[in-house]
């Protein structure tokens, strides 16, 4: 990810948690869930089956 998009999705994972919500269903790229489980090592990132779309998003069930 460029470092443009690396913001972009940093933003979007602080507005999706800045609720107090520590479990959210996110969809999102591979890419950006291999982001997710290098910056952050203890969050739990599960596969939520049946959910890909063309634009090769995912959703995902992401714990803090």
């Amino acid at each position: 990810m460029t470092s443009n998009e690396v913001e972009r999705f940093e933003d979007f994972l602080w507005e999706s948690f800045s609720e107090g919500v520590g479990i959210k269903e996110l969809r999102i790229s591979d890419e950006e869930k291999e982001y997710i489980k290098v910056k952050y090592p203890g969050i739990s990132i599960r596969l939520i089956p049946g959910n890909e779309y063309l634009d090769k998003k995912t959703w995902f069930e992401v714990a803090l």
